[in-house]
């Protein structure tokens, strides 16, 4: 990811558990460093690019939330806050 998206980026490993339990368990570790604004990924998304990513922090400084999708699944995630709930009961 580094090689891609270059350096300055805070790159983390996934966590254990399932899908939801990661990505709350990403995000949390993340604010639980002082981190105002938070945004993970799939990288298995031909159609993520870095100006989408830039673009995703730049929408986080107008709203808490930020979503992106494409053929009915997201790809994106990026949260101000923690919201645990948010992730409970993906499989």
């Amino acid at each position: 990811m580094e090689g891609w998206l270059g350096p300055g980026i805070d790159y983390r490993m996934q966590g254990d558990g399932d899908l939801g339990d990661r990505m709350s368990q990403a995000f949390q570790s993340s604010f639980d460093k002082g981190t105002d604004a938070v945004v993970i990924i799939g990288t298995d998304c031909p159609e993520l690019t870095a100006p989408l990513l830039e673009k995703a922090f730049q929408e986080l400084h107008l709203h808490d939330l930020v979503l992106a999708a494409v053929d009915g699944g997201y790809y994106l995630i990026g949260l101000r806050r923690p919201v645990p709930q948010l992730f409970q009961a993906i499989a």
